[in-house]
């Protein structure tokens, strides 16, 4: 079984590239992206997508806890709409 990271930002340049290493580190990726954003360009990996649930400290530890992420690499940008 290998080792699951989760990474944040995965639609941004600089996720992009993680997601690439990731992968050739032999990790099982799972990218948190907003339901608005476009990962069309991200179809050439094999990886998972997550919806994390940001509104609910209670809710996030839960999926966090759930998927049992070996590393998480926090990419992303604040955003507010």
């Amino acid at each position: 079984m290998s080792k699951r990271v989760l990474i944040t930002g995965a639609t941004g340049f600089v996720g992009y590239h993680l997601i690439e290493k990731a992968i050739q580190s032999g990790l099982e990726v799972y990218a948190a992206v907003r339901k608005s954003s476009n990962k069309s360009h991200l179809s050439v990996f094999d990886i998972k997508y997550i919806d994390l649930d940001y509104s609910s400290v209670d809710n996030l530890r839960s999926q966090l806890e759930e998927h049992q992420f070996n590393y998480i690499i926090h990419a992303a940008e604040y955003y507010q709409s």
